[in-house]
């Protein structure tokens, strides 16, 4: 078995393990670099921010709302990005 990293751009990664799919700083619709948007993202298990600078948070509130993946983030993170779903770590 494999794990594959993909990078997105800016600080966006992809790691796509054997049972897991991690997603971190997904910075997508407004990166010029970003090889796809938003909604090509498979289903994560977990959606991991680094920090509160918009390149970072970018795109994870949309794609935690469509996909109901959970957000692990510091506490900066959310006023950031207040559209952020409830039950953010």
């Amino acid at each position: 078995m494999s794990t594959r990293l993909t990078y997105f751009g800016a600080a966006g990664y992809e790691i796509v393990g054997p049972s897991n799919r991690i997603l971190i700083d997904p910075f997508l619709s407004e990166n010029p670099l970003a090889p796809c948007s938003p909604d090509d993202i498979d289903t994560p298990d977990v959606i991991l921010v680094s920090h509160a600078a918009f390149d970072h948070y970018g795109d994870a509130a949309s794609i935690a709302r469509r996909s109901g993946a959970p957000v692990v983030c510091d506490t900066a993170v959310r006023p950031a990005a207040s559209d952020l779903p409830a039950g953010v770590s």
